[in-house]
Parts: C-alpha cells; sequence; structure tokens
C-alpha cells in the first residue's frame, strides 16, 4: 500500500483550505503523519436552461399543416427591391414563430 507524500495546489484553492490537522488515527509504522485537508467548494448555481427545439421528435406533418394554414394568407408576390423584402420578412417570420 503506498500514501501520498504531498499535496499540490493553486493558490486559489490554498485560500479554501478550512483546515489541515494530523490525522492520528490514521497513522501507520510510516514516519509520514497523515493529514486531512478539508476545501471549501462552492458549485456555482446554473441558470435555468431555456428549452432547446427537440426537432427529431417533431410531427413534421403537423407543423407542415399548421405552416400552410399559415402561410396561405401571406402575399407571395414577386420581390423587386430590398426595401420589398424587409417588409415581406416581418409578417413570414411572425407566421413561422408560433410554430
Amino acid at each position: 500500500m503506498s500514501t501520498l507524500d504531498l499535496a499540490f495546489s493553486t493558490p486559489r484553492i490554498a485560500e479554501q483550505v478550512l483546515q489541515c490537522p494530523p490525522c492520528e488515527e490514521l497513522d501507520s509504522d510510516s514516519d509520514h503523519v497523515p493529514m486531512i485537508t478539508p476545501i471549501e467548494t462552492l458549485v456555482p448555481q446554473q441558470a435555468e436552461r431555456t428549452a432547446q427545439p427537440q426537432w427529431r421528435k417533431a410531427d413534421w406533418e403537423k407543423v407542415r399543416e399548421c405552416l400552410k394554414h399559415r402561410v396561405e394568407g401571406l402575399n407571395q408576390g414577386h420581390l423587386n427591391d430590398p426595401s420589398e423584402w424587409d417588409a415581406k420578412t416581418l409578417p413570414s417570420t411572425r407566421c413561422i414563430l408560433p410554430t
């Protein structure tokens, strides 16, 4: 059986050492004294995850049917310049997003 002779730490972790007492009950016939070194650890709380689309689980027939009814009212005419494109983008986006 082998025991650890040394402990290494970063300066930041060293600041988190709560204590470092010898542990006599773990002592063996070695010339080394076992030490217990508890370290303060704070696990940061993770932000709530926002729901992500489950593309593989989507009922694509239902999505297509839903979109088909929504886009029927959109004017599908030819776009001649960028301002017409911009004017058409917002209604199209509003149509698709709730799906």
